[in-house]
């Protein structure tokens, strides 16, 4: 298994402008900064590093495999606090070694 760095950027919004929605994205917010192992940048609130690890071949997988691994992670814990269906997420994931970046939302 390989250990990758990567480095996530990400913007959350709320769906509509009622106070709820806007406490569901804060909370959303809130929720991808207490991932552990994933650490944010200092001076930068939407960065966040950290490690990743998987076995694939060829970059086309491993960069599947690395978007699969940090979304499945965000999306899994988003559903699980009820802020998915709430919020509008959008994300730049660069992999260490990988190319450029990939770009994902939910």
């Amino acid at each position: 298994m390989t250990i990758y760095n990567f480095q996530l950027t990400y913007s959350i919004s709320p769906y509509g402008n009622s106070s709820n929605k806007e406490n569901k994205a804060a909370e959303a917010r809130r929720l991808i900064k207490n991932i552990a192992g994933w650490e944010s940048v200092d001076e930068i609130e939407t960065t966040l590093v950290g490690e990743i690890s998987f076995i694939a071949t060829g970059n086309s997988e491993k960069r599947k495999k690395g978007q699969s691994i940090v979304e499945d992670k965000v999306r899994t814990l988003f559903e699980r606090e009820e802020v998915l269906d709430h919020t509008h997420s959008y994300f730049s994931l660069m992999i260490d070694g990988l190319g450029k970046h990939i770009e994902f939302s939910m």
